[in-house]
């Protein structure tokens, strides 16, 4: 048994817990530190992957993003554990691990291919952010709860055909990629970012106060500046233009993407490198 904070950090976790990740009593990493020091002392789930930062780094991005979800792993000790996350009301998440080694090994394979062909459904493949049918799904979600209150964006890179012209399109995929880790980085665990298609992306954010928001997205609009995503072409800038809407009473998807895409033209037409709030409604 596990309990993480709303920041994701390790607020409290039982001794078997600690064990079978390899943690020390006095040690509370975030969950993200807990995977790299597991990986380290040789500890936890075994995570056969190329690349363990990029795996990290799409995991951390459907994390916390359902109310309740279970993964099987096998552990670096041979057993195979099933691992039960429950989000709270108070942003935090609720781990519990079963060892289940005895009971599904023989189904073993056959799970893993159900669990891959469900990630390829709602994940882009090249950035590894939700895709646009996932987001549209979670729009849909949002827009029930009852009293929502959240910002809808959508993001254009500035002059992509450009870069794909000048420099060809294995450095517009690098700017593409370089590009969703800005997003990851910026973004909270219970928000959603996504490529909505080509090089438009876009955002889900809980957060309804239009100055905070706004004060959100520049920093996004300055660290887009400051990517280098191909370090042999330092010359190579990439800036973003982003329309900003705010969920209404009554609104519907449809509504509020159309509103979005508006301002999103309105930043572009006016000189691009820059976000537009679309007006409320009359």
């Amino acid at each position: 048994f596990a309990a993480f904070d709303a920041d994701d950090r390790l607020q409290w976790a039982n001794s078997s817990f600690r064990a079978a990740l390899g943690l020390q009593a006095d040690e509370f990493p975030t969950w993200a530190e807990m995977m790299r020091l597991s990986r380290q002392r040789g500890c936890g789930p075994v995570i056969d992957v190329p690349d363990f930062e990029a795996w990290l780094a799409s995991t951390l991005g459907r994390r916390g993003k359902r109310s309740y979800r279970a993964i099987e792993s096998r552990y670096r000790d041979g057993r195979w554990v099933l691992m039960t996350e429950t989000c709270l009301p108070n942003g935090g998440m609720l781990c519990v691990g079963t060892d289940v080694t005895n009971f599904f090994v023989a189904g073993r394979e056959l799970r893993e291919a159900r669990d891959d062909a469900i990630k390829a459904a709602v994940t882009d493949e090249l950035t590894q952010l939700a895709n646009r049918r996932s987001f549209a799904a979670q729009l849909e979600d949002w827009l029930r709860e009852p009293g929502h209150g959240f910002g809808l964006v959508l993001l254009d890179i500035d002059h992509f055909k450009r870069i794909n012209d000048q420099w060809g399109h294995k450095v517009g995929d690098a700017v593409l990629v370089a590009f969703a880790g800005v997003l990851r980085s910026l973004i909270r665990r219970d928000d959603v970012a996504a490529r909505w298609g080509g090089e438009e992306f876009a955002l889900l954010l809980r957060e309804h106060e239009p100055q905070r928001l706004l004060a959100l997205l520049e920093r996004l609009l300055a660290a887009v500046r400051e990517m280098t995503p191909v370090g042999r072409l330092p010359s190579l800038r990439c800036s973003t233009s982003a329309g900003v809407v705010l969920a209404l009473p009554g609104d519907s998807a449809d509504e509020m993407l159309r509103r979005a895409d508006e301002a999103l033209y309105a930043a572009k037409h006016a000189g691009r490198d820059r976000l537009q709030l679309a007006p409320p409604l009359g």
